[in-house]
């Protein structure tokens, strides 16, 4: 989907007067700007005069009015407009004042000499929400009991919009047993020799396992007993990237007696 709007032009008899702006922001939803969690972004107003008037073309010879509007991802539809009080060529938007999802920008440059010359530009910005997750599992398990399956549990992954396919969500496990790491949440490419049985996946510990499931599954028998293993996940949906850790006890083997 691609959204285009119209607005008022201006006579051509003050085509003059006027400042022809733009902003540095896309008009399509599907290329509008992403603004990551925590971070900010300053919208510029650019200016370049259709008469070549250095003058009229100098900040201090113009006044701007910033309207902005979210966007329904569902409907389309926009909100009541915000105008905000900043009249500077520029202002700066982050996650913390702005609501997760699409929002309208427009601004207005209005000439203070001459009455009713006014130029237009919009554009749209996309504010990101967190990525958050966690691992769901077993925090003891016994040599003997069986393979254990492990969930990570995330929120904030972005959904398709306005035909715009959002992107993949990956998954990078690791497992380390805490005798012989500090239990960094580091991630580095996967050793080619993994015929030892040493660790959760049948392998040396602290060796990454990519796929593309939240789920992964350690086996109890490959671990040594009595120590705590740290399992760790990266999780990353384009920009935005996450890591959580789960740590899990092995005990020694099942043992059964009949009395």
């Amino acid at each position: 989907m691609q959204c285009s709007l119209t607005f008022f032009s201006s006579p051509a008899d003050q085509r003059h007067f006027l400042a022809n702006i733009s902003l540095n922001l896309s008009k399509n939803l599907q290329d509008a700007k992403e603004i990551l969690p925590d971070q900010s972004y300053v919208i510029e107003v650019r200016i370049a005069s259709l008469e070549f008037n250095s003058s009229l073309a100098q900040h201090r010879d113009l006044e701007f009015k910033w309207e902005l509007s979210t966007v329904d991802e569902g409907t389309g539809q926009f909100s009541p407009f915000i105008f905000l009080a900043d009249n500077r060529s520029n202002i700066t938007v982050n996650s913390q004042e702005i609501a997760v999802g699409f929002t309208y920008v427009r601004v207005s440059a209005i000439p203070k000499s001459t009455n009713g010359a006014i130029d237009y530009d919009f554009g749209f910005i996309r504010i990101l929400p967190s990525l958050r997750s966690k691992i769901a599992g077993p925090k003891k398990a016994f040599k003997g009991g069986g393979p254990i399956e492990l969930h990570a549990i995330t929120h904030g992954e972005l959904q398709d919009s306005f035909g715009s396919k959002a992107p993949n969500v990956a998954f990078v496990w690791s497992c380390d047993n805490t005798t012989t790491s500090n239990s960094s949440l580091a991630y580095h490419v996967p050793f080619s020799n993994r015929t030892s049985t040493k660790g959760c996946f049948g392998y040396d510990p602290g060796i990454p396992q990519s796929t593309s499931e939240q789920r992964v599954v350690i086996n109890p028998d490959f671990m040594i007993a009595r120590r705590t293993y740290v399992l760790k996940v990266l999780v990353t949906q384009g920009s935005r990237s996450v890591k959580a850790s789960h740590r899990i006890f092995i005990d020694k083997n099942i043992s059964l007696s009949i009395k």
